[in-house]
């Protein structure tokens, strides 16, 4: 249904319901029969007002500051006020035939009841109205004043003229003479009522389906207008992400290129420097010890010089070969160099020989711990003397021991040695 069907709908509704209450109103209205007075003329009216007179003369003797009461009234002649009152109203007798509007019925029999309550309170009271409880007076009188209030809305409400209703005699005389009947025409009030209620409500329906359908309308191509959004953004997240993870793994690539050829620059470095250490005429083997000794260093020493053994070697295998070589020594952090451990615990062994002097022969500091319990063990005290590409638990092997040079104090470390655990 789209939204000019819809006005079509509540113009066309609002134009018939128009009319069809102006042809009921037109109906309705009946001419009244003036010949012969109906039974309302007959009723006896209640005076509304005069009652709320006297109620109003109770309040003022109950408050002689802004009345006409003296502050010697007494309670009784209030009383006296209430029971005139209640004597005017006289809804003993049957109200409906005593006035024409129910409103005002009600309203008189609500002031009725706050009097009679009131006249019960006060009871046979004579004493000054000045010597009465502050509370008891205060409800006296807010009785009274809402008593008066109602009475005066009844009065208000009983001298509006009641709207005239369809009823009317109709004597139909038939060929045979028989007797006359009263006919009464259907008051068309409630069917007015009726069927303003209903267009109303139609209206009402018709408005709120329109609305109901421009609410979906909006939502509908909210939801159009988002779902294009959301796919384009994905589209664009998509192709972002591919360009990304294409750029990372090209980056991946060369840094793996970059990390194999370091790799093998480093083992070359490595291999050149066993080479060096190899070919150095430095070297404590036995041959260089030898021809370097002096004849009379070889006639008073008769012990053969260190023979060590060749990398890679177990640290086993190393540490037994080489122990009567070697002495423990610590790191001094301080200084930042390696000392002597005359007790014995620390972590390193450095490699030389007493006999010869420390710039003449090679110096190794090599792992006391030849197996490893956990890979923490490398980190706490060896990697800052030797690498290792998978430290873990295991047997140590010294693939190119760590090199130190002799400085004041101590020694220092000089070119880092290389681990492998098995």
């Amino acid at each position: 249904m789209t939204m000019r069907r819809i006005l079509q709908c509540v113009l066309v509704s609002v134009a018939l319901t128009t009319f069809g209450c102006s042809l009921f109103e037109t109906e309705s209205e009946t001419p009244k029969n003036s010949s012969s007075p109906t039974a309302a003329d007959n009723r006896k009216k209640i005076d509304f007002s005069d009652a709320e007179g006297k109620v109003r003369d109770g309040l003022r003797k109950l408050k002689p500051s802004t009345g006409t009461g003296t502050p010697d009234s007494k309670v009784n002649q209030v009383q006296a006020d209430i029971k005139a009152a209640l004597n005017k109203l006289n809804l003993d007798n049957d109200l409906v035939s005593a006035c024409d509007c129910l409103l005002a019925i009600e309203e008189a029999k609500g002031a009725q009841s706050l009097l009679t309550t009131v006249a019960t309170t006060i009871g046979t009271r004579s004493e000054k109205i000045s010597e009465l409880d502050i509370k008891l007076k205060d409800d006296i009188q807010s009785n009274l004043e809402r008593a008066a209030d109602k009475l005066h809305e009844a009065s208000r409400l009983a001298a509006i003229p009641p709207r005239a209703s369809a009823s009317a005699s109709v004597t139909a005389t038939s060929s045979a003479g028989a007797g006359t009947s009263q006919n009464t025409t259907p008051t068309w009030d409630l069917i007015l009522v009726a069927a303003k209620v209903a267009g109303g409500l139609l209206v009402l329906a018709l408005i709120g389906m329109g609305l109901l359908s421009l609410r979906n309308q909006s939502r509908h191509r909210l939801e159009t207008y988002l779902g294009k959004a959301a796919t384009a953004q994905v589209s664009a997240t998509r192709e972002a992400q591919k360009e990304l993870l294409d750029k990372l793994s090209s980056l991946a690539t060369a840094q793996n290129d970059t990390n194999t050829r370091l790799h093998e620059v480093h083992t070359e470095i490595r291999s050149l420097a066993r080479l060096t250490r190899e070919s150095s005429p430095n070297r404590g083997d036995g041959r260089i010890y030898a021809s370097l000794a002096s004849p009379s260093y070889t006639q008073n020493d008769p012990s053969p010089p260190k023979e060590e053994p060749e990398f890679p070697v177990s640290a086993v295998d190393y540490l037994g070969k080489m122990t009567r070589f070697s002495n423990v020594v610590r790191p001094d952090f301080q200084n930042g160099i390696l000392v002597n451990d005359p007790d014995g615990i620390g972590e390193l062994m450095l490699i030389r020989d007493s006999r010869l002097p420390d710039e003449t022969q090679p110096l190794f500091v090599i792992p006391r711990n030849t197996q490893f319990q956990t890979k923490q063990d490398f980190y706490t005290y060896y990697e800052k003397y030797y690498d290792c590409s998978r430290p873990s638990a295991g047997d140590v092997w010294i693939i190119d021991p760590a090199v130190v040079e002799r400085v004041s104090g101590g020694w220092q470390l000089r070119e880092k040695g290389v681990l492998e655990i098995r």
